[in-house]
């Protein structure tokens, strides 16, 4: 452990005793994105209660805290997301370099576009989407996107697909080699039909248990993120994580404070106890996705740091999300709509 980390761990401690968190930390998270263990430890190092409550969508999350202001204490959406939020008023400022641990972050996942100043947010984990497959069943369907928008007769009723739908209709324009921020009716209507396609292929959409919706055997095929995937292969080794030669969407969630949080105070209490490298290694070990924290990669399962679904080939094309101009996010969101209708 360097000095810098060690210090970094002193003023954590001191920082997130009881007197500086206390009562109940609640927080808005996707499922299964916080390791058990962590949460433990928070709790026994601080005295402060955590409660979970979990979103299946970011759009999931953005209605919750329209919905329920005051509520919640943090919230932990995607890069996109927190941009969105923060225009919207709900998210509440922080001054990120007074949080302890701050100085663990690394500039990678610095200045990055949603946030640029972390004004409003840390980063928390990242991840790509792709999908699975049954190497076996499907030799070869690995390598392109078809294999999603135009599966193998062998695949139809065998493919899973997950609730994040404005991600699929992202990787819809990716393999058709469309702009991201298209709002042209002939684009449009060409992904409105890849996507009917999928769904029409599809045994239906998950939200809940998606570690094991991608490992059971029902599925050749599986829209999936690359935590998820790693974990479904354990259970289940014929599965292999795509990286096809369309690309794969790359993401970053991060962890914010909404507006009138009732316990700011364990909030950034919480945000420091991330950034302590053990405890992000925890995070990773738990979940398979990558942390930002300097220091933390000792700490990490060296079969995950290896793995195929974590270790992104150097050949990957990776999409990173980018804000449309509200027009065409109106439209693209349209389209979207109708191919994932509310149930």
């Amino acid at each position: 452990m360097t000095r810098r980390v060690l210090i970094a761990g002193l003023m954590l401690a001191a920082a997130c005793g009881p007197a500086a968190a206390e009562g109940r930390l609640r927080i808005l998270n996707w499922a299964d994105y916080t390791a058990p263990q962590v949460i433990e430890s928070f709790q026994r190092e601080t005295g402060t209660e955590v409660e979970v409550t979990t979103f299946a969508t970011n759009e999931e999350a953005f209605e919750r805290l329209r919905a329920e202001p005051g509520r919640y204490d943090l919230v932990v959406p995607d890069d996109h997301m927190i941009k969105r939020m923060a225009e919207a008023g709900m998210l509440e400022a922080i001054d990120a370099a007074a949080i302890p641990g701050f100085a663990n972050l690394s500039s990678i996942w610095l200045q990055a576009p949603h946030d640029p100043s972390n004004a409003v947010s840390l980063p928390y984990l990242w991840g790509t989407t792709s999908f699975t497959v049954d190497i076996e069943a499907l030799p070869g369907a690995d390598q392109s996107l078809a294999t999603l928008f135009d599966p193998p007769p062998a695949a139809r009723g065998k493919l899973g697909v997950m609730a994040e739908s404005a991600e699929a209709f992202r990787l819809a324009g990716l393999y058709l080699g469309l702009p991201r921020c298209t709002d042209q009716p002939d684009h449009l209507r060409r992904i409105a039909a890849a996507l009917d396609r999928m769904r029409k292929a599809a045994t239906g959409t998950y939200s809940d248990d998606l570690v094991d919706s991608i490992a059971s055997p029902r599925h050749l095929i599986h829209m999936a993120w690359n935590g998820d995937a790693v974990r479904a292969r354990q259970k289940r080794p014929g599965l292999r994580y795509a990286y096809p030669k369309e690309g794969v969407l790359a993401w970053l969630s991060g962890v914010a404070v909404p507006k009138g949080a009732p316990n700011r105070k364990a909030a950034l209490a919480f945000m420091g106890f991330l950034m302590r490298p053990e405890i992000a290694a925890q995070q990773t070990n738990h979940t398979g996705y990558g942390n930002a924290i300097l220091g933390s990669e000792e700490f990490i399962d060296p079969a995950l740091r290896n793995a195929p679904e974590f270790k992104i080939p150097s050949s990957a094309r990776l999409d990173f999300a980018g804000d449309c101009p509200p027009r065409v996010a109106a439209r693209q969101q349209a389209v979207i709509d109708k191919a994932f209708p509310a149930k």
